[in-house]
């Protein structure tokens, strides 16, 4: 007996070490729902900045606070900011975090912070803003400016008949101005007062960023973020951000993207400071220094900046790999890649074409055995859109690959859920709609004329556009259902987690009045199996 003593003390210290672990992470170190709750002012209503934040929340069990539709903006129609406000002011009192798009509380959402004249009341906002942060002065406040794409919108009466004139005005301004060279004059097609209002939306957001740069270098907030929308490798918005990396501090991060920011903050504020290591695999590894389409930035300066701000590490070593597929010809590479088993985590962020998923991968992708396999995959909008998703998705697998041992089974339901709801999105967004059914589907309800020339709907077209998309929908709903349901496993870290789906209902329906995006929706029962 003697000689086994030691072991059995042995054994007794680990497990009363592991046992202690166990008590006090669900006793003592729980916390409260204000400091799981995170407060959000979207950067506008889609579901890529509503709907996919909240589903990665759950997956950690955060809950995301979020105006209700009718206070934010609607395609466009911008948001009442001053019924945000009000909002804000209530909301901020349920939670620890905070995250604020300027461009939805201050300018009425993204679309409308392309027009210069949303920034009118800019003076106003911010002293509004200052209120607010001296206000409220133990929250953690993070506040999010996306500088003005190069093109003029589409939906600016004023400015849009100059759009291919003004465009290549806005490249020769940034060139110049990066080789500190004298300013090109107005080109003779461009009236003097369509180019001064193309100007002053740069200008209006140059002395707007550099203003809430000062309020974080005071330690007004917590954190200043600058995204880049829709730019090019000369764009107007770039002078801006050389400015501001001359007057940078800790607190001010300057990054190339838009509507995956959230996701990624999310992923940030929701974790614990110890880094997630990946491997990245890419197709085309030739291509790093090749710019994307919208994309302002070379791929890896694109990919380093979204790493960083996930609190991703590269290892080429590490069980989570993540597959970049960055060129059109190599999807049988992708492909083969994607039958990888021996990786905690496999995921595919898919830019080989902007605004789908390769249609070569959708097959792949919905088999059964692949949803499980591939935790996420990912191929919406442009090149950053799609990495930042994966990133962040990434990240809160991470985070809830260490919690999961210690959730009850409702919270683990929650997680799980969330999950395959993710999946769902991406699946029938990215690689059915995008991939599939968006170009001949956007052809057909403009020679019906159902649509215009920027995908939206003509007055009361929208209920028959509605109509067709779930007509042709249809088939790949049957197929998503066949793959949901039934019994599921997937690997969590070290963990093997079983459980069966049913009722599983999936639809797709469209979040604003035009055919650019989905949304799709999904229900359906989760049982864990032991």
């Amino acid at each position: 007996m003697k000689k086994f003593l030691p072991f059995l003390l042995l054994c007794l210290m680990i497990f009363g070490g592991s046992l202690h672990y166990f008590y006090s992470y669900n006793i003592y170190n729980q916390p409260s729902q204000e400091a799981r709750t995170i407060t959000l002012i979207p950067l506008d209503s889609r579901p890529c900045n509503t709907q996919y934040p909240q589903l990665l929340a759950e997956m950690v069990q955060y809950s995301l606070l979020t105006p209700e539709n009718s206070l934010l903006d609607n395609f466009l129609q911008p948001s009442n900011t001053a019924q945000l406000w009000t909002w804000l002011d209530d909301a901020v009192t349920q939670s620890e975090q905070v995250i604020i798009f300027t461009n939805q509380l201050f300018n009425g959402g993204l679309i409308n912070s392309r027009n210069s004249n949303s920034y009118e009341q800019i003076p106003e906002q911010l002293t509004q803003l200052e209120n607010f942060l001296q206000k409220y002065p133990d929250k953690s406040i993070t506040i999010v400016t996306i500088l003005p794409r190069l093109k003029p919108s589409q939906f600016d009466e004023t400015l849009w008949p100059y759009e291919v004139a003004l465009s290549a005005w806005g490249q020769t301004l940034d060139q110049a101005a990066a080789n500190n060279e004298p300013l090109p004059p107005i080109p003779a097609e461009i009236p003097r007062a369509i180019a001064e209002q193309y100007r002053n939306l740069y200008e209006c957001s140059r002395q707007l960023t550099l203003t809430l740069a000062d309020f974080a270098k005071q330690g007004l907030l917590d954190r200043y973020i600058i995204g880049q929308d829709d730019g090019e490798q000369w764009c107007p918005s770039n002078d801006i951000i050389r400015q501001l990396q001359q007057i940078a501090s800790d607190n001010v991060t300057i990054i190339h993207g838009a509507d995956e920011l959230t996701m990624l903050l999310i992923a940030n504020m929701t974790a614990d400071n110890q880094p997630t290591a990946v491997n990245l695999r890419y197709t085309a590894p030739e291509r790093l220094k090749d710019y994307y389409p919208y994309e302002a930035a070379d791929l890896e300066t694109i990919i380093n900046e979204k790493l960083s701000l996930a609190n991703l590490t590269l290892d080429s070593e590490a069980p989570y790999t993540i597959i970049i597929h960055n060129d059109s010809e190599q999807n049988a590479l992708a492909k083969r890649w994607l039958q990888n088993t021996d990786d905690y985590y496999l995921a595919l962020a898919d830019i080989a074409y902007t605004n789908k998923g390769d249609p070569a991968l959708s097959s792949e992708l919905m088999d059964k055995n692949s949803l499980d396999r591939i935790s996420c995959a990912a191929g919406w909008n442009t090149a950053g859109n799609s990495l930042g998703t994966i990133f962040a998705q990434c990240r809160i697998m991470d985070t809830l690959s260490h919690q999961y041992f210690y959730l009850n089974k409702q919270q683990k339901k929650t997680a799980l859920a969330a999950l395959y709801q993710f999946k769902f999105i991406r699946l029938a967004e990215d690689y059915i709609y995008q991939a599939i059914l968006s170009n001949p589907l956007r052809s057909d309800l403009e020679n019906w004329l159902l649509m215009d020339y920027t995908t939206a709907f003509l007055p009361n077209s929208q209920s028959e556009a509605q109509q067709i998309l779930i007509d042709r929908f249809s088939p790949y709903q049957t197929i998503l259902k066949e793959s949901f349901e039934g019994e599921h496993q997937i690997r969590l870290g070290h963990q093997t987690i079983n459980f069966t789906i049913s009722q599983f209902d999936g639809i797709v329906v469209f979040p604003w009045a035009r055919a650019f995006e989905i949304q799709a929706l999904c229900t359906f029962e989760l049982t864990l199996n032991h």
